[in-house]
């Protein structure tokens, strides 16, 4: 009786460790940073963690400047969203703002992230740690028009020169909801580095009065615009006819007739006389 019960319990020892040695063989969650190593003055902190079933313990999200800790999610920090992207993934998205983080600064700082997992019935956790350095920049980049009198007919093109900082910001012009990048000055000779050059069109089917200006944008995301000021001209477009011969017998001619009429609808101001 003595032997059959230490053989019991001698299993049970054998089967606890080895569902203990199995548990600490399974995976821990993964972390991964989405988004540039750059902050605005709008940031966030954008974090993918892979888990099974997307399902944590524990997460905490901090962000750390001077040596001074912001705790920014956790898995019930409002304001921050937590959702589930495929069956094992999780994204946590967390503002980082000045009314977050009171302190912000431009500068560099640390991004901090611990997340928890529990395997064999909750008696096992699974932590993973990850950081990230980013650098915040808060100050816009500046953005002026250097070049004056732009006058642009309807449907036409017009060249603009303009004053960008820092040098690395990325610029261009915004005609209503159409983009046209700028280029260095020094493609056309002008050897001020901050200096730099686009050429924009106010489109035939675009109003006189669509919005036009200029724009910076730097790595985080930090914008800064100018309004153009511009003269427009109404231009008066010559109407073209085309004669469309169909073939004889052409079987469907008033399906082909209506797709020819569509088709040339989209390309601008036509009429359209069909021979006999």
């Amino acid at each position: 009786m003595k032997k059959a019960l230490a053989f019991l319990v001698l299993l049970a020892i054998l089967g606890a460790a080895g569902a203990w040695i199995w548990s600490g063989r399974q995976p821990a969650p993964v972390i991964t940073f989405n988004g540039p190593a750059f902050m605005g003055a709008r940031g966030v902190v954008d974090v993918s963690i892979d888990t099974p079933r997307g399902e944590l313990s524990a997460l905490q999200v901090a962000f750390e400047q001077d040596g001074k800790p912001t705790t920014l999610a956790t898995l019930a920090t409002p304001g921050a969203e937590l959702k589930q992207e495929g069956p094992d993934r999780l994204r946590v998205i967390a503002p980082a703002t000045r009314k977050e983080i009171a302190a912000l600064k431009s500068g560099d700082a640390k991004v901090t992230v611990h997340a928890e997992r529990k395997v064999l019935r909750g008696m096992r956790t699974l932590t993973a740690d990850a950081s990230r350095s980013l650098r915040v920049q808060l100050e816009p980049p500046r953005v002026s028009v250097l070049s004056t009198k732009h006058y642009i007919n309807l449907g036409g093109a017009e060249f603009v020169v303009m004053k960008v900082t820092p040098a690395d910001a990325s610029a261009g012009v915004r005609v209503g909801d159409i983009t046209y990048p700028a280029y260095p000055g020094t493609s056309i000779g002008i050897s001020d580095p901050t200096v730099r050059v686009a050429v924009f069109a106010l489109l035939y089917d675009q109003d006189l009065t669509t919005p036009i200006g200029v724009f910076a944008k730097d790595a985080a995301g930090n914008l800064a615009t100018q309004s153009l000021d511009y003269t427009p001209f109404v231009k008066v477009f010559k109407r073209s006819n085309i004669e469309i011969q169909l073939k004889a017998g052409m079987k469907g001619s008033n399906a082909v007739r209506d797709k020819i009429h569509k088709a040339l609808e989209k390309l601008g101001d036509f009429t359209v006389t069909f021979k006999p």
